[in-house]
């Protein structure tokens, strides 16, 4: 097999794109308690090891109704939930925070989901003050909307 490559001849140097977020700008972190709540679990456990790395206590569930458990076992002692928005298993990131909020309604909320936000009623998330995160995020991304969210 050959394979051809064909570049536009420039003189010009490339230059590389600015990074959005410097990766050792110093992001606050904390010591409040994390449910994450990911049907992906290679996802899930990225976000757990960041939040966790980040000095958060890490609670962990793969849907919305395994959350609801994780949220029965630790009553009070949920600081925020960040949670996909779609979900298998009929119960949807946004079902969910329906029914933690009206037990806690001061509890902070990211959604993340790698749907297009622009085909996503966003209207929701706005109202209740929560955070949303587009997938695919990076550490420092991660950690940022989790600390804005908590000092809201």
């Amino acid at each position: 097999t050959t394979f051809n490559v064909f570049f536009p001849a420039s003189s010009e140097p490339v230059k590389a794109p600015p990074p959005e977020v410097a990766p050792d700008a110093a992001v606050r972190c904390g010591h409040e308690t994390i449910l994450v709540v990911e049907d992906e679990p290679l996802l899930r456990d990225m976000a757990h090891l960041i939040l966790q790395d980040c000095g958060y206590q890490v609670l962990e569930a793969g849907s919305g109704a395994e959350a609801l458990q994780v949220w029965e076992r630790h009553p009070g002692g949920i600081d925020l939930v960040l949670t996909d928005v779609v979900m298998p298993g009929g119960m949807s990131g946004r079902d969910l925070a329906v029914k933690l909020l009206a037990s806690q309604p001061r509890l902070k909320i990211v959604f993340t989901s790698g749907y297009n936000v622009d085909e996503m009623n966003t209207d929701f998330f706005r109202r209740g003050g929560a955070v949303f995160l587009q997938k695919p995020y990076t550490r420092p991304k991660l950690a940022k909307a989790v600390r804005d969210c908590l000092d809201k």
